[in-house]
């Protein structure tokens, strides 16, 4: 059985972030074979609570690594469903990390 701080792509890990890799985790051991190679691949950086401001309640922003966002696509009613579930009234926020590099960082310039 796999622990659910290897759904976890960080080392300080909050208790809310554990929350919401243990509920992916159960969503995976509960899929389909078609559904449990994509929640395979499905990590998450960070998870923390935010205020919504027309609302009175809070809204959860999960962030997830952008190579991980087809994955998501493919599993993300299942994932929404089980993670609004755990987490009684609030709204749930999925993102993607994505570190977009300058083309001289990538390729820095020839020196004769």
């Amino acid at each position: 059985m796999y622990s659910s701080k290897e759904k976890i792509l960080k080392t300080n890990v909050t208790d809310l972030e554990e929350e919401v890799a243990k509920t992916i985790q159960d969503v995976e051991t509960k899929a389909n074979d078609n559904q449990k190679a994509h929640l395979n691949q499905l990590y998450i950086t960070g998870a923390e609570k935010v205020d919504v401001a027309d609302k009175s309640s809070q809204a959860l922003l999960v962030k997830i690594p952008f190579r991980s966002l087809p994955a998501f696509k493919k599993t993300r009613h299942a994932v929404v469903s089980a993670l609004e579930k755990k987490f009684k009234n609030t709204d749930v926020i999925v993102t993607a990390n994505r570190t977009i590099q300058s083309k001289w960082g990538k390729n820095p310039p020839f020196i004769i």
